[in-house]
């Protein structure tokens, strides 16, 4: 799957979510998706992928080495680093880089929405 696809897959996920969320609270379909969600306290599905994402990444660096859920990731990484192929951690931790960096644009903006 190309990376074109993937995006245009994930594009109609989104847009089936919002449409739902717009059907489930009777709103009209010119309200933007990002008012919708918001009132909801709602998060776009990519968002809260990489938040579940996150924490389930978080919560298996924490375990023991004991533990074969982390030698798994462990391995997967290293394999990762070897064969300079993407695999499941591979995404996990790009996941985590764009969050970092995300979030940092955010504090970036807002930073700027108080100067004007």
């Amino acid at each position: 799957m190309t990376l074109a696809e993937h995006q245009t897959g994930q594009n109609k996920l989104e847009a089936s979510y919002v449409q739902m969320m717009r059907e489930l609270r009777g709103v009209r379909r010119s309200v933007p998706a990002a008012v919708l969600l918001q009132e909801l306290s709602e998060l776009l599905l990519a968002v809260e992928w990489k938040r579940q994402a996150l924490r389930f990444w978080s919560a298996l660096t924490a375990l023991t080495e004991t533990y074969i859920f982390k030698q798994a990731g462990m391995d997967d990484l290293a394999a990762v680093q070897q064969s300079k192929k993407q695999s499941w951690a591979f995404g996990m931790c790009a996941a985590a880089w764009h969050e970092q960096r995300d979030a940092a644009l955010m504090r970036s903006l807002r930073a700027q929405r108080n100067v004007r």
